[in-house]
């Protein structure tokens, strides 16, 4: 039996496959002995998290994993994937299995993939994902940890992952961490230090604002690529240093495509040091993002409906009169048949002056010939009367 699949020995649940690993956690594909339904498994590993190395400390997290199951159970939303399962393996690791949204993919490796989203996808991830914490924040839930790994999307919309799991492996006085004093540690039991906020990075108690800081931080490398400290940081201890004390730049500095200045704002808003000078919760972030003017989004491509070309062209003549009307504009020129040469004379000026050099008759004669055919007549005519050959 391979490492992955020994995971959830003791379970209801086989591993399938695994899908990915990070320093507090692995992620499997699963499914259910009994049912054959499956789920998405976070098994937190022994080694990430100090409480689980002796049996008090398993016991605890076992009792925050209890509490926060409660707790999520509560939560109804379409942004937070449903928790099917949770409990303790043998050995003391806590695992959540929840539900799968088909072909959705990390944030975070869209980004690896892609680069940088453009504003409308931004604008609409983000207010998934700040309509997910609003949920949460109501019922007294503090996610701690919203990264680009956390959020899933798919067609421009996103779900919040990994509730209760920041929970779980912090220390019951809601003190995260104390980096400065032990950088390795805490970077250890936080995962990534890239999207701490300062008041975790200060081993500070958190609150609503929190989750608003890392918001921010989604919203600054979903429009540039790459986080605010990313340039500077060399290792976890400098990354926390950052978010403790560094100056966080623009995102319309750091981005290739043009950040409306509302966005901006309310971003580096997000993005304060200081909690009280941040968004309060959620919800009013997401009303500030929602009167930010819209953006096209540079990927689209949007059908104009028959009835609105209707009165497009209706109010535009130069389209009207650009437009085919028959079946020979429709055909490329080379198709079309020539049109037909008709020679017609002159009648008003052969009325007035007679006919003329380079005139011609309705028969396509030339004038000359029908003034000397004429003159021939006459004289014809008159010989015949002479002669009494006329009638």
């Amino acid at each position: 039996m391979g490492e992955s699949e020994g995971l959830l020995w003791g379970t209801a649940w086989r591993v399938v496959r695994r899908l990915s690993t990070s320093d507090l956690a692995e992620i499997v594909l699963a499914e259910r002995g009994d049912s054959g339904d499956q789920a998405h498994v976070k098994v937190m590993r022994l080694d990430a998290v100090e409480d689980l190395q002796t049996p008090e400390g398993r016991r605890a997290v076992g009792d925050r994993v209890r509490l926060e199951h409660d707790a999520l159970r509560a939560l109804r939303t379409e942004r937070v994937p449903a928790i099917r399962d949770f409990g303790l393996t043998p050995d003391g690791r806590p695992y959540f299995a929840t539900e799968i949204i088909e072909g959705a993919e990390a944030l975070s490796l869209r980004l690896a993939e892609r680069g940088a989203l453009s504003v409308a996808e931004t604008v609409s991830i983000l207010l998934d994902v700040l309509g997910a914490l609003e949920a949460a924040h109501d019922k007294g839930i503090i996610h701690r940890e919203v990264k680009t790994a956390s959020l899933l999307t798919r067609g421009g919309r996103a779900w919040l992952t990994d509730f209760g799991i920041a929970k779980v492996i912090a220390s019951s006085d809601a003190r995260v961490v104390e980096p400065l004093k032990s950088p390795t540690t805490a970077g250890t039991k936080l995962g990534s230090p890239r999207f701490l906020s300062p008041e975790q990075a200060l081993g500070k108690p958190v609150d609503a604002r929190t989750d608003v800081y890392q918001v921010g931080l989604v919203a600054f490398e979903c429009l540039t690529g790459v986080g605010p400290f990313d340039d500077q940081a060399a290792d976890r201890s400098t990354f926390i240093k950052a978010h403790a004390f560094g100056l966080t730049p623009r995102v319309s500095s750091r981005s290739k495509q043009s950040i409306p200045p509302s966005l901006d704002d309310l971003i580096a808003k997000a993005l304060d040091k200081v909690p009280s000078k941040r968004f309060a919760s959620a919800a009013e972030m997401a009303a500030a993002l929602r009167a930010v003017p819209p953006v096209a989004d540079p990927e689209a491509t949007a059908l104009q409906p028959a009835a609105d070309l209707e009165r497009m062209l209706a109010d535009e003549p130069s389209l009207q009169r650009s437009l085919p009307k028959t079946e020979d504009e429709l055909l490329p020129r080379d198709l079309v048949p020539a049109p037909r040469v008709e020679i017609r004379s002159d009648t008003s000026a052969s009325a007035e002056h007679g006919p003329a050099a380079g005139h011609t008759s309705a028969r396509g004669v030339p004038g000359w010939v029908v003034l000397v055919a004429g003159v021939l007549l006459g004289a014809f005519l008159l010989w015949a009367l002479q002669r009494g050959l006329a009638p």
